[in-house]
């Protein structure tokens, strides 16, 4: 074929101007896959805002063993956020426990799928593994049932990207929150 006007509006000239185009996209579809655990998803990550000054103090009475008194839904989803984003906050894992104990300072089914659900679609391999913590805390039977849901989402999710500690951790996230069923 001839790189001419007449070349390039003849059926063989159009039909390799297609295939090129075909190719050129194949092949920025195997760059754009080679890259993406290389370079892409080094930089997502679920962002929360900063814990407000008003829960702090909530924190630091967790920490010592204490509760944390009444617990707003948003409360609830500001102190998932800090715990998530930051595992000096809270080593002893007190937060979750307290949260998802069901009583009135916890967060309700709902509140827990929704916050675990969006660590599942935008956090970090590190954040979805503490998610994973988090979700071993329900202890409550209201919450035990979509804990176990969850467990099981996060592990298939991270067993289909080949992520092995997640998958390790999710098995035994699974064991211990089925173990705790009466």
């Amino acid at each position: 074929m001839r790189l001419s006007r007449d070349g390039i509006r003849s059926p063989r000239g159009q039909l390799a101007l297609l295939a090129g185009a075909y190719a050129g996209a194949l092949v920025l579809a195997v760059v754009a896959l080679a890259l993406r655990s290389a370079f892409f998803e080094s930089f997502v990550r679920e962002k929360h805002p900063p814990l407000p000054e008003g829960l702090k103090g909530k924190v630091e009475r967790l920490r010592a063993g204490e509760g944390p008194g009444q617990v707003t839904p948003e409360e609830a989803a500001d102190l998932y956020g800090a715990w998530i984003d930051d595992p000096a906050l809270d080593p002893e894992g007190r937060v979750p426990r307290a949260l998802l104990s069901g009583g009135p300072s916890g967060m309700s089914a709902s509140a827990l799928s929704a916050a675990v659900r969006r660590t599942l679609a935008a956090g970090s391999a590190a954040q979805r593994l503490r998610a994973l913590g988090f979700l071993a805390g329900a202890a409550h039977p209201a919450l035990r049932d979509e804990a176990l849901r969850l467990a099981r989402s996060l592990t298939e999710h991270a067993r289909r990207r080949g992520e092995r500690e997640i998958v390790v951790r999710g098995e035994a996230v699974l064991r211990e929150i089925q173990g705790s069923q009466p």
